[in-house]
């Protein structure tokens, strides 16, 4: 509930109890009612006493002040710099441990899921292919479907009269239509602003709202340890990030799987690449470049589309990638759970997920 909303009723409230008159037994009951609905006063009073006509009856009013009001009803929100449609930061005023959400990204739905908060999902985005850990809230039938992660119900989203929404990058353009609906946050992973920078605020964020404590703090701390070994281990290796749809595409420092090279530490060769999804290379390149390692995500399997896997087409037949070092020493990793890496990376279960696969494949695990 607003401040704006919430403050007409502090003031109702102290003028009905005003009003009332009261007995000892009463005046507690009174006082609790006052306490539980608003809960901003102080405890201090002025007990004044009246007459009835006949001059014999005395009766007891009280009244609360107000002075504090304002700053304990702050306390039940959060504001937090968040991205509009335009990717620039703005302040937004969130309501503190809201009980309807509706989710519309993976990297919230993952962070409900791990602080045990999935109670409070009223709506999700269920169109699309869902890690297996986070499956039950697609099947969960009293949980609203509002859509898919570029195809939103609106309809359904108003309908559901939520606290907060958690939007994604993919639906910026609908920021304003969400924010007219409830207090919106896009939540994803920034690669720009690096991929554990990002990983860490949306945690913070996160952890405002719903008021987790250390939780997140104490799992973040066990990843970076995680993260650090492993970068100790990558140390001057080399390595070239790929995506693979029908054909293998390059990616660079800033771009998605980038904590291989960034925060892991692999010096990746193709640093420069153009981050807008991926640049377009030949087979050739890759034998150019000849990195000792190489990292590829599958798209297709990520988004459970039908197709011939990423590893059979890379390394069936193909005389260029056989004469790399990677290829000879069993060095090319495919990075799963490929709809983790691609549609939740950044999700506190996911983030585990994501570490195990590079810590299996160094054999650090």
């Amino acid at each position: 509930m607003k401040l704006s909303k919430i403050l007409p009723l502090a003031i109702a409230s102290v003028f009905a109890l005003t009003l009332a008159s009261t007995s000892n037994n009463i005046y507690a009951c009174e006082k609790c009612k006052v306490s539980q609905e608003i809960g901003q006063f102080e405890e201090q009073f002025i007990t004044f006493k009246v007459s009835n006509e006949s001059g014999q009856l005395e009766k007891q009013f009280v009244t609360y002040k107000v002075s504090n009001a304002t700053d304990q009803l702050e306390e039940q929100f959060v504001t937090l710099k968040v991205a509009n449609e335009a990717g620039e930061l703005i302040e937004v005023e969130f309501p503190k441990d809201p009980e309807r959400v509706v989710v519309l990204n993976l990297q919230t739905l993952d962070f409900l899921d791990a602080m045990g908060l999935g109670d409070k999902i009223v709506g999700v985005i269920k169109d699309g292919v869902f890690p297996d850990h986070l499956q039950k809230y697609i099947d969960n039938e009293d949980i609203v479907n509002v859509g898919g992660m570029k195809s939103l119900n609106m309809e359904a989203i108003e309908s559901l009269e939520p606290d907060v929404i958690f939007s994604s990058d993919r639906t910026k353009s609908k920021y304003q239509d969400l924010s007219a609906i409830a207090p919106t946050m896009a939540a994803f992973i920034d690669y720009e602003a690096g991929f554990m920078n990002s990983f860490r605020t949306l945690a913070k964020n996160h952890t405002a709202i719903f008021n987790t404590g250390d939780k997140a703090k104490q799992i973040i701390a066990d990843y970076q340890a995680r993260i650090q070994k492993i970068a100790e281990f990558a140390e001057g290796k080399t390595a070239l990030l790929g995506i693979f749809t029908s054909k293998l595409n390059t990616l660079g420092d800033t771009s998605r799987c980038s904590i291989i090279v960034n925060e892991m530490n692999f010096n990746n060769l193709a640093a420069d690449e153009n981050p807008d999804h991926a640049n377009l290379s030949a087979y050739e390149s890759w034998l150019k470049y000849d990195p000792e390692y190489m990292f590829i995500l599958d798209k297709n399997a990520a988004v459970g589309a039908e197709a011939v896997s990423a590893q059979e087409q890379i390394e069936t037949n193909n005389p260029l990638i056989e004469q790399t070092q990677a290829y000879k020493n069993n060095k090319i990793i495919y990075l799963t759970p490929g709809n983790i890496w691609y549609m939740a990376d950044g999700g506190i279960t996911g983030m585990d997920s994501m570490i195990s696969c590079i810590e299996e494949a160094l054999g650090l695990k």
